[in-house]
């Protein structure tokens, strides 16, 4: 089944094109609500991450810092952004998730507080499934699609919609 949401004029539909109109708006959309924050672009990571990450995903569109998939129900999209704020020390990345709740609102959610970061991560959509924590040894089953938080050197986190908010769990690499 195709799912498809209006925000606007613009149709939200699966892709995560850093250029395409429907990503834009949200992009748009996210910077004016999170004041001082900028989404992860790929100009932002290490040349060795540019190139792993283009070779990871198999295009010459990357965006590290967007997602779009089922994140908060299956019956529309959202889009996930890596956003950033500050450099050096006091550099911080979160994740939020943006809803279109009508044709010109956003719902936004937190799937990742403000955490520091030495440098630039990627996000991107992994589908449904069954997922163990690495550290817990829980082991968490969903049925939307999830967010992977990958950030050079760690562990992968995969974020896991869980009631109004997100779970955080770890994976190997």
């Amino acid at each position: 089944m195709f799912q498809a949401v209006v925000l606007g004029a613009l149709l939200l539909l699966p892709g995560s094109s850093c250029n395409a109109d429907r990503v834009q708006a949200f992009m748009h959309a996210a910077t004016g609500h999170f004041t001082g924050w900028s989404i992860v672009s790929l100009s932002d990571l290490r040349t060795a991450d540019q190139t792993a990450l283009g070779q990871r995903r198999g295009d010459d569109d990357a965006c590290p810092g967007i997602a779009v998939g089922h994140f908060i129900a299956d019956s529309f999209e959202s889009v996930a952004l890596l956003l950033q704020q500050g450099d050096g020390p006091a550099r911080r990345e979160m994740v939020v998730v943006g809803t279109a709740t009508s044709p010109k609102d956003i719902a936004w959610r937190v799937a990742l507080p403000a955490h520091p970061s030495a440098g630039a991560s990627d996000i991107r959509t992994i589908g449904p499934g069954t997922f163990m924590d690495r550290v817990s040894g829980r082991v968490h089953t969903t049925s939307q699609d999830a967010i992977a938080y990958e950030s050079a050197g760690a562990d992968v986190q995969v974020l896991l919609k869980d009631g109004r908010g997100f779970t955080a769990i770890s994976q190997s690499r």
